[in-house]
């Protein structure tokens, strides 16, 4: 499988792939067998704040983009993976465990959900509503909110990192996702191949692969995301973002803090 693997040695940072700036490296290994897969220099909390710096910088075009563009290179993203599907299964065996059937199925999710959230651009239709109040009219603008950080999960790690990834860059939002490190590659790294066959501009998607024990809580305190999408461990969650069930996502506002739901 080290043929597979030797192309994710490093951070995915500004539309580059290039080494973290960590003291520290991360042996990414099979869990059945305990075999070194990959090493990774990991990212430091300044490589989390470059990167939340490019996504913000590269959403403010990526978020004019004419919506139907921005549904056709959604929707090529979803060809990029049918393209890898072989590569994505022995990603998905071999990093995390998963039986072929497991990681076919995770695919399969995966193509779907994004065949859906490739309406999205087309969707974000503003309204005119009328108002309990005579006279009076209630405006509703559905815009992106900048830039969104994703925390996502070992254990169905593709399907779960792409369903808060891509509607997040589907409704015109920059993304930096940080993967669970024992699955970086294929909740993170991998998508990000797939996200630059697909075409899409570069350094508004960018993964982070570091450990939580180095960056503590610099991922989500960091003041550039909007919206910080968690799917976790319920302890982690009250420890860092007060996460509730079933909604796995917090917006930070300008002062303020509030539940989107």
């Amino acid at each position: 499988m080290e043929n597979i693997f030797s192309e994710f040695t490093r951070q995915f940072i500004s539309g580059e792939w290039r080494e973290g700036s960590s003291q520290n490296r991360y042996s990414n290994t099979n869990p059945y067998d305990q075999s070194e897969l990959v090493s990774n220099q990991l990212a430091s909390v300044e490589d989390i704040d470059e990167a939340y710096q490019t996504a913000k910088a590269a959403q403010v075009e990526w978020g004019k983009t004419n919506p139907f563009v921005r549904s056709a290179l959604i929707n090529k993203i979803a060809d990029a993976m049918e393209r890898n599907r072989e590569l994505l299964v022995n990603i998905l065996v071999a990093e995390s465990g998963s039986t072929v059937a497991k990681a076919q199925a995770e695919i399969d999710f995966s193509v779907g959900d994004i065949r859906e959230f490739a309406s999205f651009p087309i969707r974000m239709k503003g309204e005119i509503l009328p108002s309990v109040i005579p006279g009076k009219q209630n405006r509703v603008y559905r815009l992106p909110v900048g830039v969104v950080g994703v925390i996502s999960p070992f254990n169905f790690p593709l399907y779960l990192s792409i369903r808060a990834i891509i509607p997040a860059l589907a409704a015109g939002n920059g993304v930096v996702v940080k993967p669970a490190i024992q699955t970086y590659i294929s909740g993170g790294a991998v998508i990000a191949n797939l996200i630059e066959e697909a075409g899409l501009p570069k350094g508004i998607f960018n993964v982070i692969v570091a450990k939580s024990s180095e960056i503590r809580d610099a991922f989500v305190e960091n003041p550039i995301p909007k919206v910080i999408s968690f799917t976790g461990s319920t302890d982690t969650g009250r420890k860092r973002i007060v996460w509730l069930w079933p909604w796995n996502v917090y917006r930070r506002g300008e002062g303020r803090e509030s539940w989107a739901f």
